[in-house]
């Protein structure tokens, strides 16, 4: 039975040799992007218990809604507190905020920051995307689980009824 065993790990050792002595050309898959955001970029009259919503082109990875915040006026303004959930296919992002709807007559701004990853560990992009959407780019480091601030990424905005 050792023997066995030995022979089969040669073999793997063989086939694995062989797997990375290819040189064809890898084929890249499709890279996920952002493909809708809710409200729409530079709406105005949203009403302020509407939904807020994003979403990608594929599944997104695991804690990618914590690249996403709400802040009160423009990105440097205070966070609104919500509660974020992915649909089924994990494609999708919806958020609430956390203390009911929205303020009235008052501006908002979507922040998704860069570094999100989908669901095969692929950056996903964003940036580009969302400029294309109404979107406006924002400098600095990445965004990440401890947001805080001005951070890289795209922004959104809208205004409430």
């Amino acid at each position: 039975m050792r023997w066995l065993r030995v022979t089969l790990g040669v073999a793997g050792a063989m086939l694995g040799i062989a797997a990375c002595s290819d040189s064809s050309p890898t084929t890249p898959g499709a890279v996920t992007t952002l493909s809708e955001i809710t409200p729409r970029p530079g709406a105005t009259a949203v009403d302020p218990a509407g939904p807020i919503m994003l979403r990608f082109t594929g599944a997104m990875g695991d804690g990618m809604e914590r690249y996403m915040s709400l802040h009160r006026g423009y990105v440097a303004g205070p966070l609104v507190p919500m509660s974020c959930a992915w649909s089924t296919d994990r494609s999708t992002l919806r958020c609430k905020p956390g203390s009911g709807p929205l303020q009235s007559g008052t501006r908002y701004t979507i922040h998704l920051g860069s570094g999100m990853m989908d669901a095969g560990g692929h950056m996903v992009e964003t940036e580009q995307r969302g400029m294309q959407m109404g979107g406006q780019p924002v400098s600095g480091q990445p965004m990440g689980p401890m947001h805080s601030g001005d951070q890289a990424g795209v922004a959104f905005a809208f205004e409430t009824r």
